[in-house]
């Protein structure tokens, strides 16, 4: 059985990358929107990978800093680096706007935090392994 915060916070995740998925396929979005959404996703996901290794997830919307504590507990967030940068729509472009620059590519990013939120839902249906 999935630990309780695990669980919540994998479906608070899920229900977000829903919300981006929609808004990128529907279109007329702003993008500062679809990047907190897609942020939030991460963020929880995170949040739930710690809570399934047995740690204790921070109050933080800081993606590189929540890898941090996934890799001190023995996961592996090396293939999420691409994520990092959505921490400006965590914060910052909610209550600014966005500066004139590229537009992320929003895809690929979507992609990747849907296979955050993916791996995180197999590991939570898989028992867990033992540390040592």
């Amino acid at each position: 059985m999935a630990n309780p915060d695990s669980a919540k916070f994998l479906r608070l995740a899920q229900g977000d990358l829903s919300d981006a998925r929609r808004m990128l396929l529907l279109s007329g979005f702003r993008d500062c929107s679809i990047g907190f959404l897609l942020q939030q996703a991460a963020e929880k996901a995170l949040k739930a990978w710690i809570h399934h290794l047995g740690g204790q997830a921070p109050f933080s919307h800081d993606l590189a800093a929540l890898m941090t504590v996934v890799d001190e507990h023995g996961g592996d967030t090396s293939g999420l680096t691409a994520l990092i940068g959505l921490g400006l729509f965590a914060v910052q472009f909610r209550y600014d706007d966005m500066p004139d620059m590229p537009l992320p590519p929003w895809t690929e990013l979507l992609e990747t935090v849907a296979c955050l939120v993916m791996s995180v839902e197999e590991m939570l249906v898989r028992p867990r392994e033992p540390r040592g």
